[in-house]
């Protein structure tokens, strides 16, 4: 009996510590993987075209740190840009830019389908994953949890009646993956969940509730068992 006591301690205490460390190690790895990622090339490009700096960097700190640098800089670069972007000379060199690339062979095609993704994520007024919806999919009497990406317009709009809306139906854990669905408004339900809580929801395979989810439970439980709603707040609070 003791055996069984002291193995159940041992379980659940180290679930207990992975459920804490794994999820600040993942944060490290995926932090580290992200600034080696992003400023290898510019690092190996310095190291190669400057000699005294590359002989600087002598130790993985120092790199880190170089790393780092490296990555402010190119974050204050990119607002810098954007900042002149928004102003009135910036729209013409933009327009200009445009142009020219647009009627590059081959690379025109690619950029201006890259160039239309990144604006329709990136626009201020970008319906992209605005709100979690409820759809019944893959087969009626299934539900599954979607993301309005925007609002259909041209030919499938005027094919269809109704306001036309593309859903993201993405696929768990791995959420980057998934469906493209069309369907109009009265073929899905919003949620009152936000997005942030729908799309952890679908990378825990459904074992991350929304916020709301227990203390909902609780009062369900409480409407048959007769207890109070007071009750039920001062549970859920402690």
């Amino acid at each position: 009996m003791r055996v069984r006591r002291f193995q159940r301690w041992l379980r659940d205490n180290f679930f207990a510590g992975l459920a804490f460390v794994l999820p600040v190690v993942l944060s490290i790895f995926l932090f580290y993987w992200a600034l080696t990622k992003i400023t290898g090339g510019v690092l190996a490009f310095i190291k190669r075209h400057w000699s005294s700096f590359a002989a600087g960097v002598t130790g993985p700190q120092t790199e880190i740190s170089v790393r780092i640098v490296i990555l402010v800089a190119m974050i204050v670069v990119t607002i810098f840009i954007g900042w002149v972007a928004r102003s009135l000379l910036g729209r013409h060199l933009i327009k200009l830019g445009d142009m020219i690339l647009e009627r590059i062979p081959l690379f025109s095609r690619l950029y201006v389908v890259l160039r239309q993704i990144s604006q329709s994520i990136l626009s201020e007024k970008s319906e992209m994953f605005s709100a979690a919806v409820l759809l019944e999919f893959p087969r009626p009497g299934i539900r599954s949890l979607a993301f309005i990406t925007g609002r259909t317009k041209g030919e499938i709009q005027d094919k269809t009646e109704g306001d036309v809306f593309t859903l993201f139906v993405p696929t768990s854990p791995n959420p980057t993956s998934g469906y493209m669905i069309v369907a109009t408004e009265d073929e899905f339900e919003r949620l009152d969940m936000s997005v942030e809580e729908a799309m952890k929801m679908v990378i825990s395979g459904g074992a991350v509730l929304p916020e709301g989810h227990k203390l909902l439970s609780r009062r369900l439980r409480s409407k048959t068992r007769g207890e109070p709603a007071a009750a039920v707040e001062e549970k859920t609070q402690a």
